[in-house]
């Protein structure tokens, strides 16, 4: 998680403010991933539970653990995804939290209190220099991980991914933001300054997207909210 404070490099609950333990972000869809994860993560442990991995999740911007939705102009609190993961059955053998904030911190560290029987690492760091030092902690021969992408900005650069599919070893869920994309990439190139350009070409890993034609879009898949699509990488293994 970045630093900068502004519509595209803010926490996960888009608000840097906030009190409390819970996000205040979402609507319907924000269920509706967070149930698909829930069932993807079961799946995926049922599936590896007769092999011999160390099965490991990894939330990149785990927050609070918590969120509030409205739904229908009402507010609802539903278990975000940490608590989804926690819940999980069967379960992982080991939990990463990776979080920036430290109120969303004291947080993360209460639910593990709540866990005793887990094996949670919480992690305070920037996303990117978390997941790139986590995928060299492990040798991935004997270990399978699901990892959990949802930034609520420009946070995740190009070279994590490439060192996250160096592993061979987890399967993604990346929420894109693309919406901070198109916000950022201005209509007249003119218009787009050096911070910009460079926040654009870390999350594209390339200088050349100003020469994509107009039309050019990325392949994408599996619509979750307005501004916000998502899709799930997986790298055999």
């Amino acid at each position: 998680m970045g630093q900068q404070v502004d519509n595209d490099l803010l926490g996960e609950d888009g608000n840097a403010s906030a009190g409390g333990d819970q996000h205040q972000f979402g609507g319907v869809w924000t269920r509706i991933k967070l149930e698909a994860l829930e069932k993807y993560l079961g799946a995926f442990n049922t599936a590896l539970s007769k092999q011999h991995f160390t099965r490991i999740y990894v939330d990149a911007f785990a927050g609070t653990g918590r969120c509030d939705i409205k739904v229908n102009g009402e507010k609802q609190s539903i278990d975000g995804s940490a608590r989804r993961a926690l819940a999980a059955n069967p379960g992982f053998h080991k939990y990463h939290f990776i979080e920036l904030l430290p109120r969303k911190l004291d947080a993360l560290k209460s639910l593990a209190e709540d866990h005793p029987d887990k094996n949670i690492e919480i992690v305070q760091s920037d996303a990117n220099t978390a997941l790139k030092l986590l995928c060299t902690q492990y040798q991935w021969c004997n270990e399978r991980a699901v990892l959990f992408l949802d930034p609520f900005g420009m946070h995740v650069e190009w070279t994590t991914l490439e060192a996250i599919a160096k592993t061979g070893a987890i399967d993604v869920w990346y929420l894109f933001p693309y919406a901070g994309l198109y916000r950022q990439a201005a209509k007249n190139a003119d218009a787009l300054d050096a911070v910009k350009e460079s926040s654009l070409s870390r999350v594209l890993g390339t200088d050349a997207w100003p020469r994509w034609p107009p039309q050019t879009a990325p392949l994408m898949a599996g619509q979750t909210a307005p501004g916000r699509t998502g899709w799930i990488m997986t790298i055999p293994g």
